[in-house]
């Protein structure tokens, strides 16, 4: 055989080889995948079962305000400290509160957290609180608005929801009063709840769609001479002014006899300061709580914001690897249905 013929063979050989080992590799590398898909769903079941059963060390970590950060935590978990109710996935309205960045009791480092939940550098995690129901509002005409509520799995319209609303308005001598008002969704899950002449501005309307049992809070206000308020355990943090007055409304919405209700509380407040910020001290906290009203020293309205839309976490889903598992509960968190979900994401193989 001629020189070249030899190296004609070895190249054969070569390519066989490589071809081999390729087509090895592309076998071994679905399988690869699916084992640590497997890993993933058994170790986000564990986490998840700690972060819906367990309170968390400090158990009251939600209004314990030493706890400043993850840092501060030995162990983490959403479960009220102590319970009221036989349910067995509710969790604590305030520790979930400190799960939102805009609060100012805000849980800081949660890649501190990932390490309390067990994870090391190679995993990412997010937690992820939402409503049960999509709900929007909007104005359809003065004094009426259009609610809209859909499944949240695919947008599908939910008819013979129950809409009991509440608008609440200052009046001439700055006092916050309160109209009611109530509809059923139609067949595309709409209905038009209609407060006639007694939308003033400004304004907070509160909405509670109940759905076969289901129950989620929505809020609108009006655009203008509205403030946020942040409410953590009975510490109400204000930094755009000062309230007016002793006493702030507290809307709560308990069902009786088995309707839901939106009823109001005159709530006492203490106003003290630390470290030249503002806070107050409300006498009480009720359950099922949709929202603070107050009014400011500038005659504007004041609000807390009790829907939990929350993303809590070391990665966002948006921008997230291609290998994670996600597992979802839904839950009760002050007497309103939410969905929790939890991701976990391998970052490096």
């Amino acid at each position: 055989m001629h020189a070249y013929e030899y190296l004609f063979s070895a190249l054969i050989v070569a390519s066989m080889l490589l071809a081999s080992i390729f087509m090895l590799k592309t076998s071994i590398e679905p399988a690869k995948v699916a084992s640590e898909r497997e890993n993933l769903k058994a170790i986000a079941q564990a986490i998840f079962t700690q972060i819906l059963l367990s309170p968390g060390n400090p158990e009251d970590w939600g209004i314990n305000f030493s706890v400043k950060s993850s840092l501060d935590l030995n162990s983490f978990g959403l479960a009220p400290k102590s319970r009221v109710t036989k349910e067995v996935y509710v969790l604590d309205a305030d520790k979930i509160s400190r799960l939102n960045e805009m609060n100012p009791f805000f849980l800081s480092s949660p890649s501190h957290l990932r390490e309390l939940l067990g994870l090391g550098p190679e995993y990412g995690f997010t937690i992820e609180i939402l409503p049960a129901l999509d709900v929007k509002v909007s104005m359809k005409e003065y004094g009426q608005f259009r609610v809209e509520v859909k499944s949240i799995y695919g947008g599908a319209p939910v008819s013979n929801a129950n809409v009991t609303a509440k608008i609440y308005y200052l009046d001439e001598s700055e006092q916050i009063k309160g109209s009611p008002a109530y509809s059923t969704t139609d067949y595309v899950g709409t209905c038009i709840i209609d407060f006639g002449s007694n939308l003033k501005d400004p304004y907070v309307a509160v909405f509670v769609v109940n759905y076969s049992n289901m129950r989620v809070m929505e809020i609108s206000t009006s655009r203008n001479n509205t403030r946020r308020l942040f409410l953590t355990g009975k510490i109400l943090c204000f930094d755009g002014g000062k309230i007016l007055g002793n006493e702030v409304l507290g809307v709560v919405a308990p069902s009786r006899n088995g309707a839901d209700t939106i009823e109001d509380i005159k709530l006492k407040i203490n106003e003290y300061s630390i470290g030249g910020s503002t806070y107050y001290e409300i006498s009480q906290v009720e359950p099922q709580l949709i929202t603070v009203l107050a009014t400011t020293e500038d005659r504007h309205l004041a609000l807390v914001d009790r829907r939990m839309n929350i993303t809590y976490g070391t990665v966002t889903p948006s921008n997230s690897p291609p290998l994670g598992f996600i597992t979802e509960k839904i839950v009760l968190i002050d007497g309103f249905s939410y969905i929790i979900r939890l991701y976990i994401w391998r970052l490096i193989w």
